[in-house]
């Protein structure tokens, strides 16, 4: 009878009395984890042979009122100016709207980043082992050496981007960015909360993180940072709020991911990224998704390869070629390496700029929040 008296005590403190709690973890406790996340993030670079899954949308920036006044203004007119502000912002509100991407990232410099657009339109950026870099899409398939992309497309920053997305659901916005300097300031204990907030420096810049400790795994979850106004830095020009939803342990990750991640800003924008499957790959699976793409080849995520366009720019072969609807070659153009680099510039451009799209609206931000990113 003492013994169940004083369980039930005990898990009646534990709920109602969070306060014993905090005093018995200590914010050297939570000093302690933050630490050995931020060495852990240091050091985990890249996936191994897990693919991730998940969308990002945009979030809404008009309330209820201002919607239904653009569908008023937008509605029977085609041509009008805002039907792309209708669109974008119907789609921010759709559960199933924005983009679905699929990342690959077994090792630094060997990746593949897919997205596919609501409307079914599609964008893949990849490096192989081999250091062929290549764009995909369903009109126009390029391939390129290191010598080309590091001129006309930076697939490195494409990599960064990739990566760092699903660092933030993994580490929770912990991980630094390289040569970056960290320091842990103040930690404390907000018990009308029951959170702790820690201050961390990265670099010259300082984020509030909040964080639920969860006594049972002895460790805590970033549910938040955010970013005052300072109009004296070119990132945070206006306040940030990054929120971590939805901590679940991931058995091929070996680790606890949140599987939705919230970026918002102060004038209202922002995006969300929502995790919707973590699937480890088998070798031949991993492959077959980073295969450098063959006119009429199958792919493992698009099928058959049959754009209407074909750039080969690698050593030796530098070709460009047209294709009709069944695939047949209507034209084959030997480019000049001074060519190469010319049309280089426009194929990659045109693509680059749906490649931008697969990283959501505040890439600036993202890359350069706290230290965590370079600035642009």
């Amino acid at each position: 009878m003492i013994r169940a008296t004083l369980a039930i005590m005990v898990a009646f403190c534990v709920r109602v009395c969070p306060e014993s709690i905090a005093q018995e973890i200590g914010a050297s406790d939570v000093r302690s984890w933050i630490e050995q996340e931020i060495a852990t993030a240091k050091a985990e670079i890249t996936l191994g042979d897990v693919v991730f899954r998940y969308r990002l949308r945009l979030l809404p920036t008009l309330d209820d009122a201002s919607l239904e006044s653009l569908r008023s203004r937008v509605e029977g007119r085609p041509d009008h100016p805002e039907r792309q502000t209708l669109a974008r912002e119907e789609d921010a509100r759709d559960p199933e709207g924005g983009s679905v991407i699929e990342l690959v990232y077994p090792e630094e410099g060997r990746f593949r980043l897919s997205s596919t657009r609501p409307d079914g339109g599609y964008t893949d950026i990849a490096r192989s082992r081999e250091g062929i870099a290549w764009l995909l899409s369903a009109g126009v398939v390029t391939l390129t050496d290191p010598r080309i992309e590091a001129q006309r497309f930076d697939y490195g920053s494409q990599e960064l981007d990739a990566i760092r997305r699903l660092d933030d659901a993994i580490y929770g916005g912990l991980r630094p960015s390289e040569g970056a300097a960290v320091r842990i300031g103040e930690i404390s204990y907000e018990p009308s909360i029951d959170r702790w907030l820690a201050e961390i420096s990265f670099d010259d810049d300082t984020l509030l993180y909040r964080l639920r400790w969860d006594a049972e795994l002895g460790r805590a979850f970033v549910e938040s940072w955010s970013a005052p106004d300072d109009p004296s830095t070119p990132v945070f020009d206006e306040s940030v709020t990054s929120t971590f939803e939805d901590w679940r342990f991931e058995p091929s990750l070996d680790r606890h991911v949140s599987r939705r991640v919230t970026l918002r800003f102060g004038a209202g924008y922002g995006d969300s990224m929502s995790i919707l499957e973590i699937e480890r790959l088998s070798s031949g699976d991993l492959n077959a998704r980073l295969r450098v793409p063959e006119m009429g080849g199958d792919d493992v995520i698009r099928g058959t390869i049959s754009p209407a366009q074909f750039n080969d720019y690698r050593p030796g072969r530098l070709f460009e070629a047209r294709y009709d609807a069944e695939g047949g070659e209507l034209e084959r153009r030997l480019v000049t390496p001074q060519g190469e680099v010319r049309e280089a510039r426009s194929s990659l451009r045109a693509l680059g700029i749906g490649a931008a799209v697969i990283v959501g609206l505040a890439l600036i931000a993202w890359r350069a929040a706290a230290g965590r990113r370079p600035v642009v």
